[in-house]
């Protein structure tokens, strides 16, 4: 469970860390309140989730410094229902396909809630079996009240549930409820192997049973049916094609024949469930997320929209949804300048005026085509532009400058006024430019301000000849430093306080982790006959 925790925070999932935990924590009270196990041989859960978390340090520390640092720490609540599940959707459990998108919202990627038509019919099954269910009863009834909760969730605050996370700290900047499907699909997935379970287990069963069973799989396929035939008449401009829509009738009727024949003791039925299921699910993930948008590498960049000048250009994009255009773009070798964050900056200028990108060192500003996404892409060049690195002989208060754009690029804003000499400004030229690190050489004929491209943070350190310097915010959102007359090199260095603690707790926490496991395992082994 530690690791599982640690995992997902490491690769950067914090929002599937707290529906984890959701889940855990109403595991824990399962097993204490329902099943009656002492609630201190349950600490042991809490202990390896705490040093779970203690190893992914190193991850979420820095998304923490981030976080505050960014435009998601101000968000409304608008902002975080975003992506919420339409309830319409519900409607691709018995059709799939139904919709030209597969989905209500057009985001396939993040609102698809199919889980198979098997798993669907199992459960569905397993209802009207639930007289049977004996040993299972406890275990069905909770994965069921976590399906029924997880979708609420899953509806943002068309559920009511959402608007009660927005209240807990750090869980309140999420947004996409409706990726809380992943606990509507364990639901589901927890439900169909209770009903393989029963399927295959071989108890006697009544004739009312069997009526019930036919009754309950007959009106599941219905429904699918009538959907198929409803749909073009309801949804005419989202209804996809007749052959797509009839798939889900075909895919339930075809679950819910077999999951009749495992009921008859048929043999083999149960493992052509196995085999729908795969080809089903195989069939659905692909056919959304390969088999139409695989390209080779080369003529995939040939479609990019590539600057005039050529790779190593520093770009801006003057459209949002071309976010995603804009991270072909790198594979192109072009730079942006606004890059592609979840965790979108702050700034003190506002990231689309022409001060903005002049001084961000942009070239050219891809901008929105009028005639559609297959016209030749426009560019605009911005000029003047600053480079990687100059030295400014003058300076200004921002808080007295709101249009920078009068300014010459020799001239910086500073939060506060450094009195230079009249001087004309020196020359600096890049000697190493590589993620989080930026060496410059430069030669100035007095004390000036040499600013950077770079986006300021406070984990930037700079030192001078070997001597640290105090970094400074240029123009407001660059990072930059007051030189000395002369030839120097200044290196700058991206080493912020919260990933040196990030990896110092996540030592702490793996060194733990594993302490525990191997006391557990000699406990158990000392404790063993």
């Amino acid at each position: 469970v530690g690791l599982l925790i640690a995992s997902q925070l490491l690769l950067g999932y914090p929002q599937y860390v707290w529906l984890s935990l959701l889940t855990l924590a109403a595991y824990v009270v399962w097993r204490a309140v329902v099943v009656g196990v002492p609630w201190p041989r349950l600490t042991i859960v809490g202990l390896v989730v705490v040093l779970g978390i203690l190893t992914a340090a190193v991850q979420w520390v820095p998304t923490l410094d981030a976080l505050s640092n960014s435009t998601r720490e101000t968000a409304d609540a608008e902002f975080v229902n975003s992506g919420a599940l339409h309830p319409l959707n519900l409607v691709q459990l018995v059709g799939p396909y139904l919709f030209s998108t597969r989905v209500v919202g057009q985001n396939t990627h993040e609102l698809g809630l199919y889980a198979g038509a098997v798993p669907l019919v199992l459960c569905v099954w397993l209802f009207s079996q639930r007289g049977r269910l004996g040993q299972f009863r406890q275990i069905a009834r909770a994965a069921t009240a976590l399906g029924g909760v997880s979708l609420l969730l899953a509806f943002g605050n068309t559920g009511g549930l959402y608007r009660l996370q927005q209240l807990v700290p750090f869980a309140n900047h999420f947004r996409f409820p409706c990726r809380a499907i992943v606990l509507v699909q364990l639901s589901i997935a927890v439900v169909a192997a209770i009903a393989v379970a029963l399927l295959t287990s071989g108890g006697e069963q009544n004739e009312a049973a069997q009526r019930r069973a036919r009754r309950t799989l007959g009106s599941v396929f219905a429904l699918s049916v009538f959907l198929a035939i409803s749909a073009p008449l309801l949804w005419p401009e989202f209804v996809a094609s007749s052959i797509l829509v009839w798939c889900g009738p075909l895919l339930v009727g075809a679950a819910a024949l077999l999951v009749w024949l495992a009921q008859q003791r048929v043999v083999g039925a149960v493992a052509l469930l196995a085999v729908l299921t795969a080809v089903d699910l195989s069939c659905y993930g692909l056919s959304y997320s390969v088999w139409p948008h695989t390209t080779e590498l080369d003529p995939f960049i040939a479609t990019v929209p590539q600057p005039p000048t050529g790779p190593g250009t520093r770009i801006a994009v003057d459209e949002s949804d071309q976010l995603r255009t804009g991270n072909a773009m790198l594979l192109a070798g072009a730079v942006r300048i606004d890059g592609y964050a979840g965790l979108e900056p702050r700034k003190q200028l506002d990231p689309t005026s022409k001060a903005a990108r002049q001084r961000a060192g942009a070239q050219f500003v891809l901008l929105p085509s009028s005639a559609g996404k297959s016209a030749t892409p426009r560019w605009q060049p911005v000029a003047p532009t600053a480079p990687r690195v100059r030295l400014a002989a003058r300076t200004v208060s921002i808080d007295a400058t709101s249009d920078l754009s009068d300014l010459g690029l020799d001239t910086v804003a500073l939060d506060k006024r450094v009195e230079l000499s009249d001087k004309p400004a020196g020359l600096a030229r890049v000697i190493r430019d590589a993620p989080g690190y930026l060496e410059v050489a430069y030669h100035a004929p007095a004390r000036q301000i040499l600013a950077t491209t770079e986006s300021h943070h406070s984990g930037w350190t700079t030192t001078l000849d070997g001597q640290r310097r105090p970094t400074i915010a240029v123009d407001g959102d660059f990072v930059g430093c007051i030189v000395e007359p002369g030839a120097h090199r200044v290196v700058f260095r991206f080493a912020p306080r919260s990933l040196r603690l990030g990896k110092w707790l996540s030592f702490c926490g793996l060194g733990l982790l594993l302490f525990t496991f191997a006391l557990e395992t000699r406990r158990r082994t000392v404790a063993s006959p």
